[in-house]
């Protein structure tokens, strides 16, 4: 809606009773014409359309809160366009009392503070929700807590729009776990501690049948989720690619011990700048003169390389790492490994990373899924590997990027040969995988920790 009047089409659709899901990019202004859709969606909510069950609204761009927050004296609230026209709330049919009806399921991908979740609370009953998808910090958490007492599905980003966590987020983010009913699927991001991981794990753990835990990045974490999470399906956390290491070996042999028949594993680099002990090192990193790879030393491209080669071997030898460990445990058979690279966008466009680096990368790193062999005597083994979505596609809930972009149009939008490699990075490359063959054609994993070639 641009405009405080509605006809008659859109009426008929915002009402009807085959309406279940609506998804709104939340904007308050569309060049010159206000926006009004999130005012009308809140009606909708609220009975208007009487079979609305699920609503997800999305980020844009500026926005202006409504219902109550036009007149806020908070600067990020305010519009450069002047006053806004009064929303009509008697363009919609009265609605219908508050009754069974209400949502079952809302996807906030955009932030909310207290005052516009008690907007929607006057809409629609959130003890009825089913599936929540939120950004929360102490505010939010303590407001929330004790109100979702049908909760079964729970994705928190959990942090202040700021940045700027307090001391009060980790205990509120407690209570608000230990407030909530048995969880059945649970996904986390944002900032999460082990001590709080712990709590929620021993609150909801025996329930969960899906994870997805950022903060589970050790054994030790794993032993947690084992002894907690007793009937997990599927299972999501990040793991750090250590060239393959004996470190790296321990994490997959470890996630053998549980009993989720389904795991993603989000592959996660080390950013040469964090290596970095001192500033003083760091700084040298962004100087704009020589290009940023210039910088760095040999060992630190061939570990970034190393650690993105990701092909079909790599991922087998994974898949026989978690299945032989969980054959020999008797716990069930391992049906799918899905391996997906980690955002990388921060590593390439912070500060002129190297663009460089992004041509082999680009090329390496991909996501793969993995699915078991049928036949019962085979249960370690895999009867196919795909070839995952080239960076820039979607991926599952909880999955991020590999660069946000598609690595060749990024590449000549920068005036990049894909080509040709910049002569130290090839030097490199070649001291790897070595070969008079083009480089795309000789780059391959290396075995982990334990396996030849």
């Amino acid at each position: 809606m641009q405009n405080v009047e509605i006809n008659g089409d859109d009426l008929q659709v915002a009402t009807s009773p085959c309406l279940e899901s609506v998804t709104l990019r939340y904007e308050a202004k569309e060049e010159e014409f206000e926006n009004y859709n999130y005012d009308a969606l809140l009606e909708m909510i609220a009975g208007a359309a009487p079979n609305l069950r699920h609503v997800t609204l999305e980020s844009g761009g500026e926005y202006r809160c409504t219902q109550g927050h036009t007149n806020s004296t908070d600067p990020n609230l305010q519009h450069p366009w002047g006053p806004r026209k009064p929303w009509r709330a008697d363009i919609f049919p009265k609605p219908q009392p508050p009754s069974s009806k209400a949502l079952k399921g809302l996807d906030i991908r955009r932030w909310m503070n207290k005052n516009d979740l008690i907007v929607l609370s006057n809409k629609t009953d959130f003890s009825l929700l089913r599936s929540l998808h939120i950004q929360a910090g102490v505010e939010e958490l303590c407001w929330l807590t004790c109100r979702l007492s049908s909760l079964q599905t729970l994705d928190i980003n959990l942090g202040e729009r700021n940045g700027i966590n307090t001391e009060e987020l980790h205990p509120a983010t407690k209570t608000f776990f230990l407030s909530l009913p048995p969880l059945k699927h649970l996904t986390l991001r944002g900032t999460w501690t082990s001590d709080t991981l712990e709590v929620i794990l021993g609150r909801h753990g025996p329930t969960l049948l899906s994870l997805f835990c950022p903060v589970c990045t050790s054994p030790i974490d794993v032993e947690l989720v084992q002894a907690c999470c007793t009937v997990l399906e599927e299972l999501s956390i990040p793991i750090q690619r250590t060239q393959g290491d004996f470190q790296e070996v321990a994490m997959y042999r470890a996630l053998g011990q549980l009993p989720a028949r389904t795991v993603t594993l989000s592959l996660r680099q080390t950013d040469p700048v964090h290596t970095r002990k001192h500033f003083s090192e760091r700084r040298q990193l962004w100087d704009p003169v020589k290009p940023l790879h210039a910088h760095f030393s040999g060992d630190e491209i061939r570990d970034l390389l190393v650690n993105c080669a990701v092909d079909e071997d790599l991922s087998q030898s994974i898949f026989v790492q978690i299945a032989s460990r969980r054959e020999q445990m008797g716990l069930p058979i391992l049906e799918t490994l899905n391996l997906h690279p980690e955002n990388l966008s921060p590593l390439f466009f912070r500060h002129g990373y190297p663009r460089a680096l992004l041509l082999p990368i680009a090329h390496l790193y991909r996501s793969w899924s993995c699915v078991r062999n049928p036949r019962d005597d085979c249960a370690t083994t895999m009867c196919a590997v795909k070839r995952g979505p080239p960076p820039g596609s979607s991926l599952p809930p909880g999955v991020t990027l590999t660069l946000g972009v598609d690595p060749v149009g990024e590449c000549i939008k920068r005036g990049l040969d894909y080509d040709t490699l910049d002569p130290k990075v090839e030097e490199v490359l070649r001291r790897i995988w070595p070969g008079s063959s083009p480089w795309q054609d000789i780059c391959h994993s290396l075995p982990l920790a334990g396996q030849t070639e």
